[in-house]
């Protein structure tokens, strides 16, 4: 009996790296930052059929890499507010292999978000954006939303 117990602390230590692997870390910072990392949008209110504007400064000392697909298959993730919780919209359908973008320190980038035909539902949004210091898929990504803003009739 003895002979398993560092199996089973072994298998319990894999266990654990393994559900760290993918994990996001979101931040408490006020929104549109997420420690050096800043996400705003370009407007306090829309209107249905506007285009959104959104800007990311990496204000950090190194870069940061973000994975495409997100909403209209750009690096950020439009959210629109349901009750509660935060319900993604825009999911990229093109059938490419995902790439990683880089924002090096110091720069900027900015994302526009085209209103889908009959325009963006009315209500309250936000923009996420996922990245890490790293270029690989995967692993520990940190998380930066902007400020909420309004799409109007």
């Amino acid at each position: 009996m003895r002979r398993q117990r560092p199996y089973v602390l072994v298998g319990l230590a894999l266990c654990l790296l393994l559900a760290a692997c993918g994990q996001t870390t979101s931040s408490s910072l006020a929104p549109g930052s997420s420690g050096s990392v800043q996400v705003t949008a370009g407007a306090s209110s829309y209107q249905r059929g506007d285009t959104i504007s959104v800007t990311i400064a990496n204000q950090g000392s190194g870069d940061i890499f973000a994975a495409d697909h997100q909403s209209q298959c750009t690096i950020v993730q439009l959210q629109m507010q349901s009750g509660n919780s935060w319900r993604q919209m825009g999911k990229c359908a093109v059938m490419t292999p995902t790439r990683m973008h880089q924002i090096g320190h110091g720069a900027s980038q900015v994302v526009t978000l085209t209103a889908p035909n009959g325009g963006w539902t009315t209500g309250t949004y936000r923009v996420s954006l996922a990245y890490s210091s790293t270029q690989k898929p995967g692993g520990m990504m940190s998380e930066a939303h902007s400020a909420e803003f309004q799409v109007n009739g």
